[in-house]
C-alpha cells in the first residue's frame, strides 16, 4: 500500500505538468510537436518536470500570459433556488460562464453587480450554517459567504473590491445602485445588521495551471 501511495506522488507531477503541456499544443498548434513530445516524456517519466517546463524558451512566458488572462463572462445568478451551473458551491454566488476553460486563462469574471455586506469575519471563521440561517430572511436574494482558498483551490471563488483576506457574509443587492439602495433597507428593516453597507463587485474564479 505505501509503495502504491509513493507512485502516486511521483506521477501526480509528472501528469499535470504533461496534462497542461497537452492543452497549450491544442491552444498552439505552431507548438504542438514539441509540447506532445515532451508531454510524453514527462508522463512516462523520462523527461523530468522541471526540463519540461523548460522545453521551450517562451513556455514560461506562455504560462504567465495565461495566468494573468482574465475573462468577464455573464451575469450573476442572484436567485438562491436557480444557481448557475454545477461548478459553484453553495456558499458562494454563481455566474453565468459562456465561454468553457480550456487552460486558456488564469481566471473568469462575472459582470459588475452590488452585494450588501452583512457582517464580516476572519477568513474561513464564519460557519456556513450561518449563511443558511441568514438565507431564510432574503429567499428571493442569495447569500454568500466568502471563503477564498480557505481549502486551496477548492474555494477558488472570490469577490474584488474587498479585502480577500477577510471573511464576510453577504446578500445580493441588485445590478444598480437604486436596487442596491432598496436591498440596503430592506436588510436594515430586519435589525440584525446594523453594520450592513453597499459594495459594488465582480464575482472571480481562479483556475489551477500547475
Amino acid at each position: 500500500m505505501l509503495e502504491r501511495e509513493q507512485s502516486r506522488a511521483q506521477v501526480g507531477p509528472r501528469a499535470a505538468v504533461a496534462r497542461l503541456l497537452y492543452h497549450w499544443a491544442m491552444a498552439w498548434p505552431g507548438v504542438a510537436a514539441v509540447a506532445l513530445g515532451v508531454a510524453w516524456g514527462v508522463a512516462s517519466g523520462t523527461v523530468s518536470p522541471v526540463f519540461g517546463a523548460a522545453a521551450s524558451p517562451d513556455m514560461a512566458k506562455d504560462l504567465d500570459r495565461v495566468r494573468g488572462k482574465s475573462v468577464t463572462q455573464g451575469r450573476v445568478c442572484s436567485d438562491p433556488a436557480r444557481p448557475c451551473g454545477d461548478d459553484f458551491k453553495p456558499n458562494e454566488l454563481s455566474f453565468e460562464i459562456v465561454t468553457k476553460f480550456a487552460f486558456d486563462r488564469g481566471e473568469d469574471r462575472s459582470k459588475p453587480f452590488f452585494a450588501i455586506i452583512l457582517e464580516s469575519g476572519p477568513l474561513c471563521g464564519i460557519p456556513d450554517v450561518k449563511r443558511v440561517e441568514v438565507q431564510s430572511l432574503f429567499p428571493g436574494r442569495k447569500v454568500f459567504l466568502h471563503r477564498y482558498f480557505c481549502e486551496d483551490f477548492g474555494d477558488n471563488v472570490g469577490y474584488t473590491n474587498v479585502n480577500k483576506k477577510v471573511g464576510f457574509l453577504a446578500v445580493y443587492g441588485g445590478d444598480t445602485a437604486a436596487e442596491a439602495k432598496r436591498a440596503l433597507a430592506e436588510v436594515k428593516a430586519t435589525g440584525r445588521f446594523p453594520a450592513a453597507n453597499v459594495r459594488r463587485m465582480q464575482v472571480y474564479v481562479t483556475y489551477q495551471l500547475e
